[in-house]
């Protein structure tokens, strides 16, 4: 009893802190917010730049694709979607690493990684493609395969297409986590 009597003004300045760094964190977003998000547009235009530079072959056709509203993402996130025909290529930099996604075309659904969707296509061993370092590298390994992926997200082809990424997908998930943390470990280490 005459513990928690002890632990009770300890337990009391905890709970108001709390409410305090809860309300300043609230007034911190309301004041100074639209400046994550303007910062985070900066980022994504200088990406699409890049995009635009790189992966020109996607363009006139391809448009970019936007979301019904705007999104901060985490520090040195940027992201640029790109709808190609069917397809809806999704390139993402976080600080030096490069991923590329892909989906159906208008958003809905699930995406896949373009590694993931190549060694479908091909029926092989997602391992044996090595994950491309840099943009030019994506699309070197996307230009000539862009038709056959196209079609191999069509709304008619699709369903079968699908019944084969879902076992490369499970079958490869714990072991591209695991090469993924081996090599940032290796570079970082």
């Amino acid at each position: 009893m005459e513990q928690r009597r002890r632990n009770l003004p300890s337990r009391v300045a905890l709970s108001f802190a709390r409410i305090l760094i809860f309300f300043f964190g609230i007034l911190f977003k309301v004041l100074f917010g639209w400046l994550f998000i303007i910062w985070q547009w900066r980022n994504d235009a200088d990406f699409l730049y890049d995009v635009r530079n790189v992966v020109y072959f996607l363009f006139p056709e391809g448009r970019i694709a936007k979301g019904k509203w705007y999104r901060v993402l985490t520090f040195h996130t940027t992201s640029v979607g790109i709808d190609y025909r069917n397809v809806c290529f999704k390139f993402t930099r976080w600080r030096d690493e490069m991923h590329v996604s892909v989906a159906q075309s208008g958003g809905a659904g699930i995406a896949y990684r373009l590694t993931d969707v190549l060694s479908a296509l091909d029926s092989t061993d997602a391992f044996k493609l090595s994950e491309p370092r840099d943009l030019g590298e994506w699309a070197d390994l996307i230009r000539p395969r862009l038709d056959e992926i196209s079609e191999a997200f069509s709304e008619s082809k699709f369903p079968e297409f699908k019944k084969k990424l879902p076992n490369t997908v499970r079958r490869f998930k714990s072991e591209a986590e695991w090469e993924r943390k081996k090599r940032s470990w290796q570079r970082n280490g």
